[in-house]
């Protein structure tokens, strides 16, 4: 009986420091990341979804880049490595809005998790892609416009201790009639491929453009 009782002690102790010692890993993890400082109360609608916050008559874009020692020369940085990149940006948005005229052409909700052309073949999916690498790749694309910067001072925490950064976030605007441009030239490169399963999506791509020319403006 008394060696029953000792058991059931040890027991008991052993399951209080397990408790104990889950408890402290627990509460003592520190976080991978804190924000410190804004340049603003909150963060801009436009830095958790810019398709949201879009008006229907403009094209918006946003560049980031994380990791800046410095913020004065960070903000600079990031502007002009935003505007290098604009055809990048638009040829990468092309691609999303094709995505999504083409789920709708299949009959399909459109959605922007859509990762796949919908209903097309391997042939049509190459010139679609070829199509956006010429984009990304010309030396002839609209140029953005800055509209907005927004950053953040942030503190990572680690078993090492701890490093600040920055954080810079640029919203850059194109001109409706300037996306119309490119809409048309990505239009006549479907038409021009051939593939017949292609042909609704150009139309698409057309309409898209004369929705946008005629709801907005170029100032």
């Amino acid at each position: 009986m008394k060696l029953l009782r000792v058991r059931i002690v040890r027991l008991a102790l052993l399951s209080v420091w397990m408790f104990l010692g889950q408890g402290c890993l627990t509460t003592t993890q520190p976080p991978s990341a804190v924000v410190m400082e804004r340049s603003e109360q909150g963060r801009p609608p436009w830095v958790e979804s810019i398709r949201a916050q879009e008006p229907q008559s403009e094209r918006w874009f946003v560049y980031q880049r994380s990791g800046l020692q410095r913020l004065e020369l960070g903000i600079r940085q990031t502007q002009a490595a935003a505007l290098a990149s604009h055809c990048k940006l638009i040829a990468e948005r092309i691609r999303t809005d094709l995505r999504l005229l083409q789920s709708k052409v299949a009959g399909r909700s459109p959605s922007s998790d859509e990762v796949e052309f919908a209903g097309l073949k391997s042939e049509s999916v190459a010139v679609i892609e070829e199509t956006v690498s010429k984009i990304s790749k010309s030396d002839s694309c609209p140029e953005l416009e800055l509209k907005d910067v927004y950053w953040e001072s942030v503190r990572k925490i680690s078993s090492n201790g701890s490093e600040t950064s920055f954080s810079v976030y640029v919203l850059l605007r194109l001109k409706p009639i300037a996306f119309d441009e490119v809409l048309a030239m990505t239009a006549e490169s479907l038409k021009l491929s051939g593939q017949a399963e292609l042909m609704p999506l150009a139309a698409e791509t057309m309409q898209l453009m004369s929705t946008g020319s005629q709801q907005g403006s170029d100032e």
